[in-house]
């Protein structure tokens, strides 16, 4: 069956607004100008404007191409501002500050009064994101989202057959629920959940969420010495209490390779990506570990949230992993379905299928279907 969901009209909810002040005579733009900004990374694209109000087409299917055009990709760490990074992008692809008539922005970390400056680790940029004080009128308005919201628009466009492997599939048949729940795993670990009518399954609200800043725990003995290692090793910049984020993350799953192997943490975090890569291989329990206990999460949104529709897994994280054979679905199962659970909640479970999402830019394709 395919996966490509149809927004309804009472869906679009309302972004968080700057408006912007255009001087007289100054162009009203050419383009909607996309970022979405990660922990790590910065992708952006273009999407015409349509008369200079925007695009209001709803999208049924897509290629890229299709919907949006200019698409780049940078390290956030690359660049000392954020201006000097959109500046970076406009003249790469040709245009001008006044070819921009609004500005569409997915956060993986939300501002506070419109600045960004809390830093979730050392992968985080050292600079502040301050939306108030861009030095330039950057378009009419100014949108920004929740990266997970974003991303779960962005289901509209994938094709099922294209974009997504049923890594767990059902073991039963049943309908306890259409909504579902996207995650995405990158330098942090964010979900947002979906709000689907019932008959047509039409998104009718993606509810945010703080993610990964939740608390983790588990019945395990080995998951709870994992567990008091990390708090042992944590850095100054990281919050103190213990949260899944700790574990379901880029960090970590380093923290998992030092605990498995029995290196020292600030080895495993220097490593290049290609040393930790063949860390992982030489290593298999490390991403077994990192897996279980990410199966122990879905798990626990799934059982709180009550949204059997469907589980949709993405991330840099989770797309590195696949790419190199170490995706370790098999113990995710152990983790999402474990065993002792009463029988009403095996059903649920059962009914429950994961998939992963091949698609890095989801947040892209929401931003062109919410405004």
């Amino acid at each position: 069956m395919k996966v490509i969901w149809k927004m309804s009209s009472s869906s679009l909810q309302e972004p968080n607004t700057t408006q912007k002040n255009i001087q007289n005579g100054k162009s009203a733009g050419r383009y909607i100008l996309l970022c979405d900004i990660g922990g790590t990374h910065g992708r952006f694209a273009l999407m015409p404007s349509k008369i200079g109000q925007g695009i209001d087409q709803k999208i049924d299917s897509a290629k890229k191409g299709d919907v949006f055009q200019g698409l780049k990709k940078y390290k956030l760490h690359d660049f000392k501002t954020f201006p000097d990074l959109i500046t970076t992008y406009l003249t790469q692809v040709g245009l001008r500050e006044n070819d921009i008539f609004e500005m569409r922005l997915s956060l993986a970390r939300l501002p506070v009064d419109g600045k960004i400056s809390v830093k979730r680790s050392a992968a985080d940029p050292d600079y502040a994101i301050d939306l108030n004080n861009l030095p330039w009128d950057i378009g009419r308005t100014l949108h920004h989202y929740n990266d997970l919201e974003a991303a779960a628009y962005g289901l509209n466009a994938i094709d099922d057959a294209v974009h997504l492997d049923n890594v767990v599939p059902r073991r039963a048949e049943g309908n306890w629920s259409s909504n579902a729940i996207l995650i995405a795993i990158g330098t942090g670990v964010g979900h947002a959940l979906i709000h689907r009518d019932e008959k047509t399954r039409d998104i009718k609200q993606v509810f945010k969420t703080t993610g990964g800043h939740i608390p983790f725990g588990s019945p395990d003995p080995t998951h709870n010495q994992f567990f008091q290692f990390i708090q042992d090793h944590k850095s100054a910049e990281t919050p103190p209490y213990f949260i899944a984020e700790d574990v379901i993350s880029g960090r970590g799953l380093r923290m998992a390779a030092a605990f498995i192997s029995g290196k020292s943490v600030k080895n495993c975090q220097a490593m290049s990506d290609d040393e930790f890569i063949e860390l992982l291989k030489e290593t298999p329990k490390i991403s077994a570990l990192f897996f279980e206990l990410l199966g122990r999460y879905v798990f626990t949104l799934v059982g709180g949230s009550g949204f059997y529709g469907g589980v949709y897994i993405n991330g840099g994280v989770i797309d590195a992993l696949t790419h190199h054979g170490l995706a370790d679905w098999q113990s995710f199962e152990t983790g999402y379905r474990p065993d002792g659970l009463y029988p009403t909640v095996i059903d649920r479970l059962n009914c429950t299928p994961v998939s992963y999402v091949r698609e890095e830019n989801l947040p892209l394709y929401g931003l062109t279907y919410i405004r």
